[in-house]
């Protein structure tokens, strides 16, 4: 028996069948011989599959993650029931040859009350097991509070035989009423198939876990296609009837019209061999029958001369063909592209899942399989774009001349003071805020080490106000304001203050800033939280002996309110507010609910399930309390304590009423109320703002504006659409100054974000343990940007002893370069000029196994050059440029995967602090002249095309067709230019 690749859960029942609950779509189970036993539709598995869910309905599968175990059913035992974890809080009972009984506990997303039949979402854990001596079925539930249920009545399960004969026309009626509906674009789709020599991406959509790519060109005339189909049982099928091979399992589908308009169906299966059907031609006719209807071929061939070619991996696998005909007069075709799923053994089709035609779900019937469905079909449009014709890259044309122009909504004009030993915020620091001042129209919020800021709803600073001797802002600090007299209260340190034994002089300080003054005023110090609001001229306050007393805003005298330390005494509070009623409460160690009555802590329910780590922070605003846990954001009424109506933005577990999207962009620390019925929300990254409005139709948060400046880039990258990727957040070319993100890559630390040759973008991160993460996709993706396919790879190198040895945070640059066979060279270097390598295909994926996909070499420094390694951009003419402590030189280096490089010399005109080059065009910024250059690389010379400056220190630049961007670091915003361009090939072209 052949496993599954990849992470796959599986269990293995008392009577040795292997059941993987977590194949979609769907879950399967096999005798111990590997035969394929039973098969039940999964559509919606794991945890991220359950995102995309409808709302529950009784019998259907939906998050399927584990078996928590097994018992005997029935009288005698002669069956045996599992019970599968669900990740919105339901679990299933299975018998293991594979019918559904029922289920129990509330879907988290519409679940009414947090009670006994709540658990929550993403509860991993649990157990189904046998009390053999009281005979008993026992469930423990995983989540709230892992409760003992007894299940009870399985020992009446009775299998009931009844036999009904089912015609062949209720069967297909019944198929084509459910049919399996793959995501992507419905109906008739169209898509640009273009004039080159070797195949581009055309379209891609994912079928439940399945993804499928299809790529294509014309060359010659003739149309050349290749399917790329990521499925954990790739490429099996062993039919032995040459006509039925779709019935048997995997192969891929191309229908057509043909010149004559007439329907034809071209399909390759396993190894390499093809079939073609001709529906209404006249040839060599074939009968496809079923017990109720036939449905005849004209023509049915086995083309020899179409090219094909098959790449078969661990999880995927890639077939490519030519397609019969000549297409060099077609300006459009009516077509579509389709996979059929088989079992792991290739015995039987399980399901299809095309482009364009959805109703795609039968797989019972011989003819209702075959007969073409044009009217489903989509259009494939011919042009005469144009695309690589070789693996490596065409010289670019000379440049004549060009000019730069800068485009007026730069994107986050908000400046922030950097931290005093140059880092940022992201996975170390956090901030501190915001309040809002109804009365001067003015937002406050952290902005730096030591520093706040005031700013209008529109992002334009008031005043700043600097915090004496304060140190970075901790995880839990956090502001307040006295409505009454406009004076503003900031914590830094509280976290460092609940533990004295660091004796650190600046924790735990508590600062007041008065309108008009130069800096904030330390007024109380050792205080580890304060409340979020100001009530008869006091704070709340928690002491590191996790006692509560009041803060005089006057004059920082202090009173205890109870001297009972809450749970262990030494407590990190993540809120401290008041209820609507005016109680004092506290939130403590994420989920512990206090209510403060006659002086002493009276413990809570807590609204959150016992296991979910449910908030890092919170607020009170008017009746709704406001939960926030990094990307996620919880409402509930501040008066019961109740979802009203739960996770509202983010995708985490919990009380989920809607499908919300991720956004690891955001990481929110803080939220007030502000005009207009918005809402701002504090990000640690960067200390930006982002003005939010509650959507009560879809029970969302929507970001409108974003307030906030990009500091400390751990990538930063320009794609051929105008996306742009800095720190991880993404914007369209078009974004306004203030725009939120249209999306946000995974904040793991990161190694290197590239576009590669053709167009897609890779992601490489470091995930959990010893492994290297791959993210390929598009940077306009905006739901799970570079999230729709993922490699993990182990790290190569040993551990040093302290971690890994790749400092992932600074990469100081990072792209790819063309290989042969369609491959990209990525290249990654950190300051002190170690480079390093990976080996990805077209796709992104990781190539090879070693050092070939993953090595390290250096740049040798230049005799006499000082500083760090700064930049480092491939040339036109196959060297690449780099800058060290401001100066620029040009380095070659050998073949191979793992280079050796070699300093050919200075370049003084690529002096400066950040280059990036693209064909022939070189950027350069230099920080202390506040300019951005433009180059033309000319063999060994480079020639001045335009420059520009009123840059405040640019430090990083990227070059992309006509588009250049450029980061400035000291304010931590992005300028963005457009390029106008003449070739002197074609002195009226312009980009």
């Amino acid at each position: 028996m052949r496993p599954f690749p990849g992470r796959t859960e599986n269990y293995c029942t008392r009577d040795g069948r292997f059941i993987y609950p977590t194949q979609s779509p769907f879950m399967m189970a096999f005798l111990p011989d590997g035969t394929l036993d039973w098969y039940i539709k999964n559509p919606h598995a794991n945890v991220h599959g359950s995102h995309d869910a409808p709302m529950p309905r009784p019998g259907e599968l939906q998050g399927a993650l584990f078996s928590l175990g097994s018992v005997p059913g029935g009288e005698k035992g002669e069956y045996e029931v599992f019970a599968l974890k669900n990740n919105h809080g339901r679990i299933f009972f299975l018998t293991t040859d594979g019918i559904y009984l029922d289920e129990i506990f509330s879907d988290c997303r519409v679940a009414a009350a947090n009670d006994e039949t709540y658990i929550g979402g993403e509860s991993f854990g649990g157990s189904f097991q046998w009390d053999r001596k009281g005979r008993r079925a026992i469930l423990t539930s995983g989540g709230g509070g892992y409760r003992w249920y007894e299940i009870t009545n399985l020992s009446k399960i009775r299998e009931s035989r009844y036999e009904r004969e089912f015609s062949a026309e209720e069967l297909v009626a019944a198929q084509e009423a459910n049919p399996v509906v793959a995501a992507g674009k419905a109906g008739r789709a169209s898509l640009a198939v273009p004039d080159a020599k070797g195949p581009a991406e055309v379209a891609h959509w994912q079928f439940g876990a399945w993804h499928v790519r299809i790529a294509a060109c014309r060359d010659a005339g003739r149309l050349r296609l290749e399917y790329t189909v990521w499925e954990p049982s790739p490429w099996f099928n062993n039919g032995t009837d040459p006509y039925l091979m779709f019935k048997t399992g995997d192969a891929v589908d191309f229908q057509y019209l043909d010149e004559g308009g007439k329907p034809c169906r071209l399909m390759v299966f396993p190894p390499d061999k093809a079939i073609l059907y001709r529906h209404e031609a006249k040839g060599t006719p074939h009968n496809f029958a079923s017990p109720w209807r036939t449905h005849t071929v004209g023509d049915v061939s086995f083309p020899t001369d179409l090219d094909v070619k098959v790449r078969k991996g661990g999880g995927d696998y890639t077939v490519s063909f030519l397609a019969p005909g000549d297409f060099s007069a077609a300006r459009e075709l009516r077509c579509d592209f389709g996979v059929i799923f088989g079992d792991r053994d290739g015995t039987v089709n399980l399901s299809r899942s095309y482009w364009s035609n959805k109703d795609t779900g039968l797989v019972n019937d011989v003819p209702g399989e075959i007969i073409p469905a044009p009217e489903k079909w989509g259009t494939a449009r011919f042009g005469s774009a144009q695309a690589e014709a070789d693996d490596a890259p065409k010289a670019p044309a000379a440049v004549e001349s060009a000019k730069l122009a800068r485009v007026d909504s730069s994107v986050n004009p908000f400046a922030l003071e950097r931290a005093p030993d140059g880092r940022g915020y992201h996975g170390e620091y956090y901030a501190a805020g915001p309040v809002y001042d109804w009365k001067k129209d003015v937002l406050y919020a952290s902005a730096g080490r030591g520093k706040v800021v005031a700013m209008t709803l529109e992002g334009k600073p008031v005043a700043s106000w600097n915090l004496p001797g304060a140190r970075t802002f901790d995880r839990f600090d956090s502001m307040a304001i006295d409505e009454a007299t406009g004076d503003v209260f900031v914590l830094a340190g509280g976290l460092a203050a609940q533990d004295p034994r660091r004796n650190e002089e600046a924790a735990g300080r508590l600062y007041r800033i008065r309108s008009g003054a130069a800096e904030g005023e330390l007024i109380a110090e050792k205080v580890c939280a304060i409340s979020q609001k100001v009530k008869d001229g006091r704070l709340a306050c928690m002491t590191p002996r996790s006692t509560m007393e009041w803060i005089s805003c006057a004059d920082g005298s202090r009173t205890p309110i109870t001297e009972t330390p809450v749970r262990n005494g030494s407590s990190y509070p993540c809120m401290i507010d008041f209820a609507p009623d005016g109680t004092l409460i506290s939130f403590v160690e994420h989920r512990n609910y206090y209510q403060y009555r006659d002086g002493e802590p009276v413990m809570m329910r807590s609204p959150f399930g016992d296991r979910e780590i449910c908030m890092t922070r919170g607020s009170v605003v008017g009746d709704e309390f406001w939960a926030l846990n990094g990307e996620t954001i919880k409402r509930y009424d501040a008066r019961t304590m109740k979802p009203a109506p739960g996770v509202v933005y983010g995708g985490a577990s919990g009380y989920v009423i809607a499908h919300v999207l991720m956004d690891s962009g955001m990481h929110a620390v803080g939220i007030c109320a502000v005009p207009n019925g918005l809402y701002a929300v504090l990000s640690k990254v960067d200390s930006a703002v982002y003005l939010m409005r509650y959507d009560a139709g879809s029970w969302t948060l929507v970001p409108e504006k974003r307030l906030g400046g990009v500091h400390d880039l751990p990538n930063f990258a320009l794609d051929d659409d105008g996306f742009f990727a800095a720190d991880s957040l993404v914007w369209g070319w078009d974004a306004k100054s203030n725009d939120p993100t249209s999306a946000s890559l995974v904040r793991m630390p990161v190694r290197a974000t590239v576009v590669l040759p053709d167009g897609k973008a890779l992601h490489v991160t470091e995930t959990h343990g010893r492994h290297v993460e791959f993210r390929h996709g598009k940077f306009s993706d905006a739901e799970l940007t570079l999230d729709y396919g993922r490699d993990f790879m182990d790290y190569p190198e040993a551990d040093d002893g302290h971690g890994q040895k790749w400092d992932a945070y600074h990469p100081v640059a990072a792209f790819a370069v063309p290989e042969a066979e369609r491959r990209s060279l990525v290249f990654a270097m950190r300051a002190d000029g170690v480079v390093k390598t990976y080996l990805v295909d077209r796709d992104g994926h990781p190539v090879g196994e070693g050092t070939s996909w993953c090595g390290e070499s250096a740049l040798p420094r230049p005799e006499g050059a000082e500083g760090d390694f700064t930049s480092l951009a491939p040339l036109a003419d196959g060297r690449f440029a780099a800058q060290i402590g401001g100066k620029g030189y040009v380095y070659s280096k050998s073949a191979g995967t793992v280079p050796v490089w070699k300093c050919e010399g200075t370049v003084p005109e690529l002096d400066g602090n950040g280059l990036d080059a693209h064909g022939s065009v070189v950027a350069v910024v230099r920080s202390e002249k506040g300019q951005l250059a433009l180059y033309a690389c000319e063999g060994v010379w480079f020639r001045k095309l335009d420059e520009t400056d009123g840059l405040v220190t640019p430090s990083a630049v990227r070059v992309r067709g006509n588009r250049v961007v450029v980061w400035e670091k000291s304010i931590g915003r992005i300028s963005r230019y457009t390029v106008t361009r003449k070739a002197i090939c074609d002195s009226k072209s312009s980009l």
